[in-house]
């Protein structure tokens, strides 16, 4: 694990609870964003498991980042749109 992934998973545990994060039903997450620049739709890939947060550009070209503050509000509101699912 990288020291990206690491300290993404880090946070997430700081955020959620590890043992949270162990009881979800998905390890992963995926959502979207509109861009206005050349980069048009970005989706972004995150895996509870490892930490590792990705997103794609409409080049598919794969790029990894940090979580975020703001990052985390919305991961968040992910989990509970897919748990509200089930």
């Amino acid at each position: 694990m990288d020291k990206i992934n690491k300290e993404n998973k880090i946070k997430l545990e700081d955020h959620f609870g590890a043992e949270l994060l162990d009881r979800l039903p998905f390890d992963k997450i995926s959502f979207y964003e509109s861009s206005n620049s050349w980069e048009g739709q970005i989706e972004y890939n995150l895996n509870l498991k490892s930490g590792e947060l990705t997103y794609n550009t409409i080049e598919d070209t794969t790029h990894q980042l940090e979580i975020s503050d703001e990052m985390m509000q919305r991961i968040e509101s992910e989990i509970i749109l897919m748990l509200e699912n089930l």
